[in-house]
């Protein structure tokens, strides 16, 4: 549902003040962030793993969580207004889906999930060929049922997926 100017109370900030980055020292997350502190608009706060020991960008506050601890997640997401996912591919399955119900008790009021991608939703054919449209889905559906907004970052193919994935991704077969 959108929101116009004219409809909101008196006093109402319109820009996100606060974004937590689950992922910040990844490929994705350090460019994110580095772009975020040199904006010089936003706190960005870091949301890493107890063990994680890579340097996150200049300008990032970090906070240390346990992703099976809810109260631990909880606690390091309150306070953000928006909330950005790029973990790696090789996280367990379920940390995303964690990570979302601590952030609704955190009060987050945005997310944007760990969906880099065109747009499957929207190409649903595209989506459930390729296997991404009933897990983008049902996460898009987990934040909206808490009471959360989303936002996605829609990009097209990589070129490393579209031409190292055989001759099952755009026809080209290397070894022929």
């Amino acid at each position: 549902m959108s929101a116009y100017a004219s409809q909101l109370p008196a006093g109402f900030i319109n820009q996100v003040q606060t974004v937590a980055i689950v992922g910040v020292t990844g490929t994705i997350g350090k460019y994110i962030a580095s772009y975020l502190v040199k904006n010089g608009k936003h706190k960005v706060t870091a949301i890493s793993r107890f063990d994680g020991t890579d340097k996150t960008p200049d300008g990032v506050e970090v906070v240390k969580v346990d992703y099976n601890d809810e109260k631990s997640i909880i606690q390091g997401l309150t306070g953000q207004e928006f909330l950005v996912i790029t973990m790696s591919t090789t996280a367990p399955r379920d940390t995303q889906s964690k990570i979302i119900k601590a952030a609704a008790k955190a009060g987050v009021k945005w997310i944007m999930p760990n969906e880099y991608s065109p747009p499957f939703v929207e190409k649903e054919a595209m989506g459930k060929d390729l296997g991404f449209y009933d897990r983008l889905i049902k996460t898009r559906k987990q934040i909206e049922d808490l009471g959360m907004k989303w936002t996605s970052l829609i990009c097209s193919f990589w070129y490393e997926f579209s031409l190292s994935g055989s001759h099952t991704r755009y026809g080209f077969d290397f070894e022929k």
